[in-house]
């Protein structure tokens, strides 16, 4: 295309497609081509000058990035290579592994409230360690009943390490005792509340080993030691490279 137009430079201009374009991109990347990546929030005004509609077309689409090219309203791409691209793909895993692990939380919720709804009046926060133990070993209103108010009490001072009193565990005793929570089908949403927190536990394992990894990339950027010294900053949950 150079020769044959005589040309200094190509630009080629694209959409942001997610991983449908990234490999092309990483290979145009390393030809002798200027890559610049276009706003799709631009792209979506112009559209609808063509035809008064912002519908996708695939003639309409390649036209709509050209003319933005054109006027230069496009952005610089910045392709992360090494450590740097190590830490992209590390932040975008944990942010994918945190949502997974809320939409677990989620189901969670919703099956606890069916089989045992006073157990998260009393356990206000379904991620702290004594709910988990609880779900996993006595999941059903009937089992925490059973086990008596002073069993009860000492898995509560034991599991959370004296933070929880015994006047909650006789309000989960009592709640138990009284559930409204529903009983057919109770095995079946016991054993799919079991299989959640097992998930969750994955989850968290994942996290922390994706952490550990980014901890080891970022030992390898010069300034990093100086942003972490920022209290607050943490590189497991900061990292957004």
């Amino acid at each position: 295309m150079k020769q044959k137009h005589n040309l200094t430079e190509v630009v080629i201009g694209f959409e942001s497609t997610g991983p449908y374009g990234e490999p092309l991109i990483q290979f145009l990347h390393k030809r002798e081509v200027r890559l610049v990546q276009v706003n799709p929030a631009h792209t979506k005004k112009i559209k609808e000058v063509y035809d008064n509609s912002p519908n996708k077309t695939d003639d309409k689409d390649p036209k709509v990035i050209a003319d933005l090219l054109e006027l230069g309203r496009f952005l610089s791409v910045v392709i992360p290579e090494g450590t740097a691209a190590e830490l992209r793909r590390l932040s975008h895993a944990r942010e994918r592994a945190t949502e997974r692990r809320k939409a677990l939380y989620n189901q969670l919720l919703d099956l606890v409230l069916l089989i045992f709804p006073e157990f998260q009046q009393v356990m206000r926060n379904l991620h702290s360690k004594t709910a988990h133990y609880l779900l996993k070993n006595y999941s059903a209103p009937g089992e925490i009943f059973c086990l008596g108010m002073d069993k009860l009490g000492e898995i509560f001072h034991k599991v959370s390490r004296g933070k929880l009193k015994k006047e909650r565990a006789e309000s989960l005793y009592f709640g138990a005792k009284d559930s409204v929570g529903l009983r057919e089908a109770l095995s079946s949403m016991v054993f799919e509340i079991r299989e959640i927190l097992h998930l969750i536990d994955y989850c968290d394992k994942f996290i922390k080993e994706i952490e550990a990894k980014l901890n080891d990339f970022l030992a390898e950027i010069p300034y990093s030691r100086c942003i972490l010294s920022i209290k607050g900053f943490e590189s497991g949950h900061r990292c957004r490279l």
